[in-house]
């Protein structure tokens, strides 16, 4: 899902947040703290976390690919 963020700055958030997540005690410290050191919505990280544990089968949900895939078959 396209957003004002290129695909690259993404990863790199989400890696940020991995390396910063040992050095805080919970999971939304990390989250504040890599946001605010890129400028972004504290939220907006969140989602993409969310997307990425799904995606990587982490979490349940509908992956990014089978979004994609439902949303080509109802066009």
């Amino acid at each position: 899902m396209p957003g004002p963020y290129p695909d690259e700055f993404r990863q790199r958030a989400l890696r940020m947040l991995s390396e910063a997540h040992p050095d805080h005690k919970t999971d939304h410290a990390a989250i504040k703290h890599v946001a605010a050191n890129l400028g972004i919505n504290p939220e907006t990280l969140r989602l993409w976390k969310k997307r990425l544990d799904v995606d990587e089968g982490h979490q349940p949900g509908t992956s990014s690919e089978a979004q994609a895939k439902i949303k080509r078959l109802r066009m």
